[in-house]
């Protein structure tokens, strides 16, 4: 992935998280377990949210913010990875969709910390401080409504 601006790697995730969400989806559809098809429905939805957010941050954040370039473009290996992890997503339990909803928040994690470790300007490295903490929360929340079927 080219990334030259905080702008670039912001749309990337948003197609990332809808793409994602998509794919949820069609496991979903395709899912005779209930209880699975639930949980995929879920997720699907939690994706989109994550898109929707990304959006309106690209919508409302200052324009020096998005338009920052990084003195160093960053070499980043999450994107290839979660795009090969995503292309052989395959959910077949409850148990895998978690496991493997982690890892892609797990990996997203690390590149927003990474690109925070590279930032040099206050609000592009809180931004990306930001980001990764959220990777963190969302991780867990998705990890309490998939142990609680109540909140699903």
């Amino acid at each position: 992935m080219n990334i030259q601006q905080v702008k670039h790697i912001i749309h990337w995730c948003a197609a990332f998280h809808d793409s994602l969400g998509q794919q949820y989806r069609k496991l979903a559809q395709d899912a005779s377990d209930p209880r699975l098809k639930m949980t995929l429905d879920y997720l699907a939805q939690h994706e989109h949210e994550m898109q929707s957010g990304l959006n309106r941050f690209l919508e409302t954040a200052p324009a020096d913010v998005l338009n920052t370039y990084f003195r160093q473009v960053p070499n980043l290996e999450q994107p290839a990875v979660l795009e090969s992890l995503r292309s052989c997503l395959c959910c077949a339990s409850i148990d895998d969709a978690e496991r493997a909803d982690a890892e892609f928040h797990a990996h997203l994690r690390s590149m927003y910390q990474q690109l925070a470790d590279l930032s040099e300007t206050g609000p592009v490295l809180e931004l990306f401080e930001s980001l990764a903490r959220n990777e963190d929360e969302e991780t867990r929340r998705v990890a309490r409504a998939i142990a609680s079927s109540s909140t699903l």
